[in-house]
């Protein structure tokens, strides 16, 4: 699925006031509505970063800058608002804001993938830290951690430090520590999945600054472009 996107188009309202450089300049009109429609969209596009930040607990550097905006052109009177998917690299941000803005269940992270394949994670299940693992300062489990977690339970590491057990009542990953490593601890828990409400209101956000900015900004644009037009 698609991920979350806002799309501006050339929809204006209150246009009385620009329809004499509008009957003027047509020629103008096209490269305005493209310059005030990305104008409107980088708008769209700050506010949802500053509600990111409002909403959201320790969101990474990552999360902060995933939202982009595509520009609208002369050809195609269209910008857009969205999240950084494959096309941008690395990891697609819409796996983890989509539940956010839509509402549900969150994608599968990698890891828990790969638990699943393995056995361990029975379906309609997450893995997420238990008390005893560290976590770095926005409140992830370190990549590193992981890696060593998930090299050992495919018997890659033979220091036998982590295991896949149900103890006492408890699913999960446990962690042999202390001297000796006599004692345990888990270090990740089954839980079954939770939805997530939408407590980003993406869209809403979107038609705020629209209805706001959008005719301001392609006035703008207009009057800059007839006074540099040759």
């Amino acid at each position: 699925m698609p991920g979350p996107q806002f799309i501006i188009e050339a929809n204006y309202r209150d246009l009385d006031r620009a329809q004499a450089l509008i009957d003027a300049y047509p020629k103008q009109v096209p490269f305005a509505l493209a310059v005030g429609l990305t104008a409107t969209a980088r708008r769209v596009q700050k506010a949802i970063e500053n509600e990111v930040v409002a909403r959201f607990d320790r969101p990474t550097p990552y999360i902060r800058r995933s939202i982009r905006t595509r520009p609208a052109t002369k050809s195609n009177l269209k910008a857009e608002v969205l999240f950084k998917d494959d096309r941008y690299g690395g990891s697609p941000a819409t796996r983890f804001i989509a539940p956010h803005v839509r509402g549900g269940y969150r994608s599968r992270k990698k890891f828990e993938g790969e638990l699943q394949r393995m056995g361990l994670l029975p379906s309609g299940h997450y893995a997420v830290p238990a008390n005893a693992l560290r976590l770095d300062q926005y409140g992830n489990v370190r990549r590193g951690t992981i890696n060593r977690i998930m090299a050992q339970l495919r018997g890659e590491d033979s220091k036998k430090r982590f295991f896949s057990a149900t103890i006492k009542g408890t699913t999960g990953v446990w962690e042999r520590y202390g001297r000796g490593r006599r004692n345990i601890r888990p270090v990740l828990l089954l839980v079954p999945e939770r939805t997530y409400d939408d407590v980003l209101k993406f869209y809403d956000i979107g038609k705020d600054v629209v209805y706001e900015y959008a005719t301001d900004d392609f006035i703008e644009a207009l009057q800059r472009a007839v006074a540099t037009a040759k």
